[in-house]
Order: C-alpha cells, then structure tokens, then sequence
C-alpha cells in the first residue's frame, strides 16, 4: 500500500468527521431556533416550556450554588440501585 493512498484515505476521513460536525451542529442550532420560537410564541405557559435564556440562566444559578450536584448524585443513585436491581433479578431468570 502506497503512502499516497495513506494520505488521501486520512485526508477524506478527516473530510467526513468535520462534514459529519458540521451536520451536527447545524441541527443543533435548528433544534434551538424551532424550540426558541416555539417557547415565545407564547401558546405554552413559560413553566412548562421556558425560553432558551431562561433555561442557561438557571442552568448556571444551579451550578454555582451546588443544587444541581445535588440532584445529579441523587439521579446517578436511583440509576444505580434500577440497574442493581434489574442485575439481580434478570441473571437468575436468564439462566
């Protein structure tokens, strides 16, 4: 195999990561505009579908103050003790 083909080959898999990037961020930023608009139209009450500023300014209080640590420990341990769970009857039914 020639260093050639080498090179084209990373070359056009490096095309396809950063066309593949591209697509995600593109649909990232149509999922926000459709929610954002969706959120100011005004048709859903602000505490069931708040904007999207309202949602970072949040976000960042509960991150300062420790609150969402909090949660996320708490979410983490019921994922745990479920999966737990789940392990100790699925293995002897699965047998």
């Amino acid at each position: 195999m020639s260093t050639a083909s080498n090179t084209n080959r990373a070359r056009s898999a490096g095309m396809d990561r950063a066309r593949s990037a591209y697509r995600a961020g593109i649909t990232l930023l149509l999922a926000a505009a459709f929610y954002e608009g969706i959120a100011r139209t005004g048709y859903f009450p602000p505490a069931l579908l708040p904007t999207l500023p309202k949602v970072a300014s949040t976000l960042w209080t509960l991150l300062l103050d420790g609150t969402m640590l909090e949660h996320a420990s708490y979410t983490m341990y019921r994922v745990l003790l479920g999966l737990s769970l789940a392990v100790a009857v699925g293995l002897p039914l699965g047998s």
